[in-house]
C-alpha cells in the first residue's frame, strides 16, 4: 500500500495548493482502488466557498466530484505499468455522469473519498467514486481519458505561463 501526504500529492498531481482537494491518500496494493481524506477549509477557497450559499457556505458538489477525480488520477499514476496494458498515464477530468450529490460539508468537516476502477476501454477510463462525511454521501461515475504523463506536464506548464 502506498501512502501520500498533502505535500507529496502537491508534487505528484498537476493541481495548485488551492485546488487540491486531498489531504492524504492511500493506493491499495492488490486492488484498483484508492482512498483519501480532505478537511474542508475556509478561507483557503473563500472565493468559491463563500459565494456558495452566502452566510452558510457549503462545499460545492462539483468540487466533491473533483476530489474523486483527483484521487482517480493518483490511482492511474500508481497502478500504470507504462506499456499500455495497465491504466498508466494521468486522467484529466473530461466529464461526470450519474453523480448524486447528497453530502453537505462545511468548513472544518472531514470527508472521505473512495475511488475504484470500473473499466478501461482503449484510452477511455471509468471510475466509481464515493465522497462521504457526517453530512451524507455522494456517489457517482467519473469518466476520463488517459493521456501520457508528458502531455499533461506540458499542458500544466502552458497554463502556468
Amino acid at each position: 500500500m502506498a501512502y501520500f501526504t498533502r505535500e507529496e500529492l502537491l508534487e505528484l498531481l498537476p493541481f495548485g495548493r488551492d485546488f487540491l482537494f486531498l489531504d492524504s491518500a492511500r493506493v491499495l496494493e492488490n486492488e484498483y482502488r484508492t482512498v483519501g481524506s480532505y478537511c474542508v477549509r475556509f478561507p483557503e477557497q473563500s472565493v468559491i466557498m463563500e459565494s456558495h450559499f452566502p452566510g452558510t457556505p457549503i462545499f460545492p458538489g462539483h468540487l466533491q466530484m473533483e476530489a474523486a477525480a483527483q484521487l482517480a488520477a493518483l490511482l492511474m499514476m500508481e497502478k500504470g505499468n507504462g506499456n499500455g496494458n495497465g491504466i498508466g498515464g494521468y486522467m484529466p477530468l473530461m466529464g461526470h455522469s450519474s453523480f448524486d450529490i447528497e453530502l453537505f460539508a462545511v468548513s472544518g468537516d472531514g470527508i472521505q473519498i473512495e475511488v475504484e476502477l470500473g473499466e478501461k476501454i482503449g484510452k477511455q477510463v471509468t471510475f466509481f467514486g464515493m465522497v462521504s462525511g457526517k453530512g451524507g454521501v455522494s456517489l457517482g461515475v467519473i469518466k476520463g481519458r488517459a493521456i501520457p504523463k508528458g502531455a499533461l506536464q506540458r499542458m500544466s506548464k502552458m497554463a502556468k505561463a
